[in-house]
């Protein structure tokens, strides 16, 4: 396997989207067939950025960015997560869903606004490629107020019951 592409699935946080910006950048990362079903949502994203749609994956996260900086010294401090949501609806229809989907398993420190905020695009969306991130968002997130807004988004999705038999398979070895 790549290097890069390795550094990628193994890392989170920071260190993922430092290696997420070099596979981008190169633009030549081929995903094969994983086992893992999360991967498949990873292989979508990376297909669409070297497709041309790194831009607007940029522009997702600085658009979350601008609306953070907004917010600070008002009286919420943080964006009402289903503002945000629309506000996302409105500007990129489901073209970053699956990205921003992957990005909460492979950030897990994002603010819970912004993990809300994805969760309800997402919901919205319904983006199939989307799907199997979430899943694996679902079965992962520790926190109850997220896991029940993750529930809620997968229950959403056509195919919701094959995805998730997906990844019990995949976690049982």
């Amino acid at each position: 396997m790549d290097k890069d592409l390795a550094d990628a699935i193994a890392a989170i946080d920071d260190a993922y989207v430092e290696a997420e910006r070099r596979l981008f950048a190169r633009g030549d990362v081929v995903i094969g067939v994983a086992d893992d079903p999360a991967l498949a949502t990873f292989a979508h994203v990376l297909r669409n950025a070297q497709a041309g749609m790194a831009e607007p994956f940029a522009s997702a996260f600085a658009f979350f960015d601008a609306i953070e900086e907004t917010m600070r010294g008002t009286p919420m401090s943080v964006p009402a997560p289903s503002m945000v949501a629309g506000m996302l609806d409105h500007r990129f229809q489901s073209n970053v869903a699956a990205f921003l989907a992957w990005r909460l398993v492979k950030q897990p420190s994002l603010p819970e606004w912004r993990a809300m905020t994805v969760l309800l695009y997402c919901e919205r969306q319904r983006d199939p490629a989307a799907l199997p991130a979430l899943v694996r968002f679902l079965s992962t997130t520790a926190n109850d107020e997220l896991f029940a807004l993750a529930r809620r988004c997968v229950h959403a999705y056509d195919g919701v019951f094959d995805a998730l038999v997906a990844e019990l398979r995949w976690r049982k070895g």
